[in-house]
C-alpha cells in the first residue's frame, strides 16, 4: 500500500503543482488548493495510466480525497 501511496502522491502533487509533502489522506476535490474537477480528471487519468487501471466514471466522481483513490487502488490490486 505504501508504495501505491506514494505514486498517487507524486501524481496529485505533479498536477497540482505543489510539494508532496503535503499531499495528505484527507486531500481531495474542492478540499485541497487547485484541485478542481479538471484537475481531478487529469489526477484520474494519469493514474489510470500509470496503474494500468481503468476507472469507471461513476468511480471517477466517487473518488474524490487522496484516500478513497489509494483504497480503490489497493482493491484493484487484489482482482
Amino acid at each position: 500500500m505504501a508504495k501505491i501511496k506514494d505514486s498517487v502522491r507524486q501524481i496529485v502533487a505533479k498536477v497540482l503543482e505543489c510539494d508532496p509533502k503535503t499531499v495528505h489522506s484527507a486531500s481531495g476535490l474542492t478540499r485541497t488548493f487547485n484541485w478542481d474537477s479538471l484537475n481531478h480528471v487529469l489526477i484520474m487519468t494519469l493514474i489510470e495510466e500509470h496503474f494500468g487501471v481503468e476507472i469507471n466514471e461513476s468511480n471517477i466522481v466517487e473518488l474524490s480525497t487522496f484516500e478513497q483513490i489509494c483504497n480503490y487502488l489497493k482493491l484493484c490490486a487484489h482482482v
